[in-house]
């Protein structure tokens, strides 16, 4: 693993399990429901990273066990991928005043359908772990078209003010969201990124390739 990719996924494993203990005592002291789905939220992320590390702790467990483990390691991060993503669905569903149940868990149901089926049925290759991340930046554009479309059908103008408030975040999430899916593009589909060198072993701390 390259020097930079190494602290820089140690960077993201301490700022998020930094957030999800924040947002614990912040649940702890005001006992909101939002405070609640963003520990849970970062926690499932904080494991979904670490699971970058898996074959440099586990590549003596794979002997015997090939395409079998890797498919386990996989799921893994279909369970950590939608344990994030579902917490901040449920996060924002909480904001938004959001109640209804089969909206709040047909989402995540989809998610994992998805991401399992392209386990499952794609063929092997960078473009199988191209379509599975692919799953999750299709998740949270659901989140941020939905949260685009209440803002638009509300009336009120306080409502509208207090999302409002959010613009820039929400921008700036549209913004991430867009260059991860070019970094994966860069990654899984060229044979050779010009602006990377090459392909390497491990092409990001957040989408390492499946198997």
């Amino acid at each position: 693993m390259g020097f930079a990719l190494f602290h820089y996924t140690l960077f993201v494993l301490l700022a998020s399990i930094l957030a999800s203990a924040t947002c614990l005592s912040a649940y702890l002291v005001s006992r909101k429901r939002t405070m609640l789905f963003a520990f849970a939220g970062f926690l499932f992320y904080f494991f979904d990273v670490a699971w970058v590390f898996q074959d440099d702790f586990f590549s003596g467990a794979t002997v015997g066990l090939g395409e079998a483990y890797a498919l386990v390691m996989s799921l893994a991060l279909v369970v950590t991928g939608c344990g994030f993503l579902t917490s901040f669905w449920l996060l924002l569903c909480d904001y938004l005043g959001e109640e209804r149940r089969a909206l709040k868990v047909v989402p995540a149901m989809v998610f994992v359908v998805g991401s399992v089926a392209v386990l499952l049925l794609a063929p092997a290759g960078d473009g199988r772990s191209f379509a599975f991340y692919f799953m999750r930046e299709l998740y949270l554009f659901w989140m941020l078209a939905y949260a685009g479309v209440r803002f638009l059908r509300v009336k009120d103008q306080a409502e509208r003010g207090r999302l409002r408030r959010h613009r820039w975040l929400y921008v700036l999430l549209w913004v991430l969201g867009l260059m991860v899916v070019l970094e994966d593009a860069l990654v899984f589909l060229l044979p050779d990124p010009i602006l990377l060198g090459r392909a390497p072993t491990r092409p990001s701390a957040t989408s390492p390739r499946i198997y």
